[in-house]
């Protein structure tokens, strides 16, 4: 299942479960963080589902980190 941690803070256990070849898109629009899922069968250039918008503003400056297992 995806589960989203901030600066090693967990944020939000969304719930989901992922199958093999399903993608997790983070998007930074100007200062707004949003994670999506997005289903193999869609494409990777699909919109997906939001699963969470992140409540810290982003300096569009900062590099984005991911980290999955």
């Amino acid at each position: 299942k995806f589960v989203i941690y901030e600066n090693g803070d967990r944020k939000k256990d969304t719930g989901v479960a992922y199958a093999i070849g399903d993608y997790m898109k983070v998007v930074r629009s100007g200062t707004t963080i949003r994670y999506y899922h997005i289903k193999a069968a869609d494409g990777l250039l699909a919109k997906g589902t939001l699963l969470y918008t992140s409540s810290k503003t982003s300096n569009a400056n900062t590099q984005l980190f991911l980290d999955s297992a």
